[in-house]
C-alpha cells in the first residue's frame, strides 16, 4: 500500500457512502469481524520479539494519556465525557494500520500496540460513564473479548505449532488487501454535525498532540522503527467507533460526528504530502 493511496480510498468511501451503507453490515461481519482478527492472527502467528512488548504498554498509556488530558481540559465543561471518550481510542486499525503499512513500518509493533491500547480504552469507557470502579472489571471483559483481541491472542497461543508456517505469508498479505475496503468504510462513516471549535481544538489536543509529545519524550530509548510506530498510532485520530458508542449513550454525537472527521482529514496532511 503507497500513502497516496490512504486519503484516496477515503474520499472515496465518501463519495459512495450512499452505496457503502447500503453493504455496511455485510462489510463489518466480513472485514471488521473476520478479515482483520484473522489477520492480527497471523501477524501474532509468525513470532512477536519480547521488546515489542513496549509497544503494548505504549498502547495502553496512550489511551490513559488521552483520558487525562480530556478530562483536564473539559473537566467543567458540559462535552465532558464526549471528549474522554473520543480521547480514549484512536482509529490504529482502520486508519493507523493502513500508514503504518505504507511507510514500511513493521505491522508486529502496530499489531501489539493496538492490543494495549484497545483493551484499555474499552476497559475506560464504561467508567467515563458510570464514573463507578465496578465497570472497569466489566469493561476489560467486553475488551478482552473482541474479535481483533481474540484473533492475536489466539495467533499467539498457536505460534509455537508449525502447522501453518508455510502458507502463512500468503493468506496474511491477500488479508491485508482488506485495508482498502476498511478506508472506503472509513470514509463512508465520516459524516456532516455540528461545529464546536472549542472541542475541536480540546480533543486535537487531548487525543493527537498531548499524549504524542509525553510518548516521544518516553520512546527515544526503543529502537528506530518500534519508536516512530508508537508514534505514528499514538497521533491517529478518533475512532469511528466512539462516535456510536457516544450516541448510544445519548450524549451529542453529532459534535463528535463533525470532530471526527475534521479531525480525520488533519491526520491525513501529512501523508497527501508523502
Amino acid at each position: 500500500m503507497e500513502a497516496w493511496h490512504i486519503p484516496i480510498a477515503i474520499i472515496l468511501g465518501y463519495v459512495f457512502s450512499p452505496l457503502i451503507r447500503k453493504v455496511k453490515r455485510e462489510i463489518r461481519i466480513a472485514i471488521i469481524d473476520f478479515a482483520i482478527p484473522a489477520y492480527m492472527f497471523f501477524v501474532a502467528y509468525s513470532g512477536i520479539r519480547l521488546e515489542d512488548i513496549y509497544a503494548f504498554i505504549f498502547g495502553v498509556i496512550s489511551s490513559i494519556l488521552g483520558v487525562t488530558f480530556a478530562w483536564i481540559i473539559f473537566r467543567k465543561s458540559e462535552l465532558k465525557k464526549e471528549a474522554m471518550i473520543m480521547s480514549s481510542l484512536g482509529n490504529c486499525v482502520i486508519f493507523g494500520f493502513p500508514i503504518i503499512l505504507s511507510l514500511g513500518l513493521p505491522e508486529k509493533v502496530a499489531a501489539v500496540y493496538v492490543q494495549g491500547h484497545n483493551i484499555m480504552a474499552f476497559t475506560l469507557i464504561p467508567f467515563i460513564m458510570s464514573e463507578d470502579l465496578r465497570d472497569l472489571s466489566k469493561g476489560f471483559y467486553n475488551a478482552v473479548r473482541t474479535p481483533i483481541i481474540l484473533g492475536f491472542m489466539l495467533g499467539l497461543l498457536l505460534s509455537p505449532w508449525n502447522g501453518l508456517k508455510l502458507i502463512s505469508p500468503t493468506i496474511k498479505h491477500y488479508l491485508g488487501y482488506s485495508f482498502y475496503v476498511l478506508l472506503l468504510y472509513l470514509g463512508s462513516n465520516l459524516k456532516k454535525g455540528a461545529f464546536n471549535g472549542r472541542f475541536l481544538l480540546g480533543v486535537f489536543l487531548s487525543k493527537m498532540i498531548l499524549p504524542a509529545l509525553i510518548v516521544a519524550l518516553s520512546i527515544m530509548f526503543l529502537r528506530e522503527d518500534l519508536a516512530i510506530t508508537v508514534l505514528v498510532l499514538t497521533t491517529t485520530p478518533p475512532a469511528i467507533i466512539t462516535n456510536a458508542i457516544i450516541s448510544k449513550y445519548g450524549l451529542k454525537d453529532d459534535i463528535s460526528a463533525f470532530t471526527t472527521l475534521i479531525l480525520t482529514i488533519v491526520a491525513l496532511i501529512p501523508y497527501l504530502i508523502l
